[in-house]
């Protein structure tokens, strides 16, 4: 007995139907030109090219790792874990803490409108130019003296003075007091007065005038965002670490009332009218500095 047919018989019948099985298959495949010309087509190789690149593929991406139910945040991997997708971990303790910090960093933000009184400062103006030329007006004595204005003022009726009022509240849209257009009118809308007035009135203004102390805390502050505005819109910006220099509206009309009370007892203005006059100014005097609430929300969502 050959070698051959004793290593057949050790194997078993089915192993040797297979052996005999690919014999047969592979004779057939020799011996058949159509089945040889197929497995030596440029077709047939690519496609077992593309079939092996494919299996290839799959066996570098598949993972079988899987995360035990057991683990829990904190403990150390026994091995490597490959990440089947990638995953966003938030440390929400630390981020919270960030944020914090960066909203605690942002500066408030303050609006300073310089021009913000300037409205009522030329309106000032205004009521003199129009008082002296109602007056010049009357009885024809358009080109009456100015020195001469003041007698012919004080002896208009009441009649004529109550015109003289009107037409100044209607044309000019401002509402003047009794005794506030009296001394005006008393003293023939001088513009030396006027101007007495206006530049007291402009040097106070041009001071920051805080409105809202409670919105400001400046002694817990280190620095703030100063926008300046004129007419509404913003001209520039700049950074503040010394609040010296911002007033409150009380203490703006203090300082005010102070600079009129000098200036006014200079002119020989009597100090009962000065001091209405003074009354009249302060009353005015409105705040130009305002904390932006919105715009420090705004800086803090950045």
């Amino acid at each position: 007995m050959d070698t051959q047919t004793k290593r057949h018989r050790e194997l078993g019948p089915w192993p040797n139907r297979l052996l005999s099985l690919a014999r047969k298959s592979s004779h057939w495949i020799v011996e058949n030109p159509h089945i040889r010309r197929f497995y030596q087509s440029t077709w047939f190789n690519s496609s077992i090219f593309i079939l092996f690149s494919l299996i290839c593929t799959v066996l570098l991406t598949l993972s079988m790792n899987t995360l035990p139910s057991y683990i829990r945040e904190g403990d150390i991997a026994a091995k490597d874990i490959k990440a089947t997708q990638n995953y966003e971990i938030v440390d929400k303790r630390s981020t919270e803490r960030l944020r914090e910090e960066a909203v605690s960093n942002v500066l408030p933000v303050y609006d300073w409108d310089q021009s913000a009184n300037d409205e009522f400062a030329r309106e000032v103006e205004s009521t003199f130019d129009a008082g002296r030329q109602f007056l010049k007006k009357k009885k024809s004595v358009s080109k009456m003296p100015e020195a001469m204005l003041e007698p012919f003022a004080q002896s208009l009726s009441d009649i004529e003075q109550a015109d003289i009022k009107n037409a100044l509240e209607q044309d000019l849209n401002v509402q003047l007091s009794d005794r506030v257009f009296g001394i005006l009118l008393a003293h023939a809308f001088d513009p030396a007065l006027a101007d007495r007035l206006t530049t007291a009135f402009r040097e106070t203004s041009a001071q920051p005038i805080e409105g809202r102390v409670d919105d400001s805390g400046f002694d817990r502050l280190s620095q703030i965002r100063v926008r300046h505005l004129s007419s509404s819109e913003v001209t520039f910006e700049e950074t503040w670490d010394d609040f010296s220099r911002i007033t409150t509206l009380d203490e703006a009309k203090t300082a005010l009332s102070k600079r009129l009370s000098g200036s006014l007892s200079d002119s020989g203005l009597k100090p009962a009218r000065a001091d209405v006059l003074s009354t009249w100014m302060t009353g005015n005097l409105t705040p130009n500095f305002q904390f932006n609430r919105t715009e420090t929300e705004l800086d803090k969502q950045k």
